[in-house]
């Protein structure tokens, strides 16, 4: 389009404003500068919805990364919970945390990735609920730390009350049964208790108690049996009836 200078009949563009010919003032048309407007206004429409689309697919994109990045941290703690649950202070948080994420990623988005970590964790909490239970008993019973015992029986015992010349099968002269243990006694009354054998049934000869210091972890008793045949002797805190040990000793 173009116009025509209004004084000496010039040809103009629609934008001047002045005459190139004789230099009078031009009249701008409103309804052209209405048309720009509407123009320059519709023309950004694109760009700005383009903008608002890219911001939501970039939100999108970073939420299922998010997800993503829940439900493998899930399924990695809880192959860690089920290798931690031997130590209860390290297994107890690692699996309850594999658990949560893996539960929040499965609302989210159904993954069998989230699935393994979910079992996972619940196998190791398991585990590490059962381990302090056992712990926890142990330690009040004061057998933590007792992973082992012996009874042995001797011809008799040095100072220390180490056995000498022991064996299974002795006479009905005196002999010695000794225990020891791999922590303290913890108690201050140790029950002996023997057993004859005779066939699938047994019969108590001898039940008594022996005062000990709590703090030792080796006692030994004299023993005299008179009667031939095969002998159980069971040694057993008196506080609670934990066992401590037993054997089998055979008299001829």
């Amino acid at each position: 389009m173009s116009k025509f200078c209004t004084s000496c009949g010039q040809q103009l563009s629609d934008t001047a404003g002045f005459c190139s010919a004789c230099g009078r003032e031009q009249i701008v048309s409103e309804s052209f500068n209405s048309a720009s407007a509407a123009y320059n206004q519709n023309t950004s429409i694109p760009v700005h919805t383009f903008n608002e689309n890219s911001r939501f697919v970039n939100q999108g994109h970073e939420r299922a990364d998010s997800i993503s990045g829940g439900v493998i941290t899930s399924f990695i703690l809880g192959i860690i919970g089920m290798a931690a649950w031997i130590i209860p202070i390290i297994g107890a948080p690692v699996t309850i945390v594999g658990l949560v994420f893996g539960i929040q990623g499965n609302k989210r988005r159904r993954s069998g990735l989230a699935i393994a970590g979910i079992i996972l964790s619940i196998i190791g909490l398991f585990a590490t609920v059962v381990n302090s239970s056992i712990g926890a008993y142990k330690g009040a019973t004061g057998t933590l730390f007792q992973h082992k015992s012996e009874v042995v029986f001797c011809e008799k015992v040095d100072s220390k009350l180490h056995p000498i010349n022991p064996g299974t099968t002795f006479s009905t002269e005196e002999f010695y049964v000794t225990l020891t243990t791999a922590a303290p006694f913890h108690t201050t009354e140790i029950n002996l208790t023997i057993y004859k054998e005779n066939g699938a049934s047994e019969s108590v000869v001898i039940d008594t108690d022996r005062t000990v210091n709590q703090d030792w972890s080796i006692l030994a008793v004299p023993l005299t049996l008179n009667t031939p045949g095969k002998y159980k002797v069971t040694f057993s805190r008196t506080s609670d009836g934990v066992k401590l040990g037993e054997g089998i000793v055979t008299i001829k």
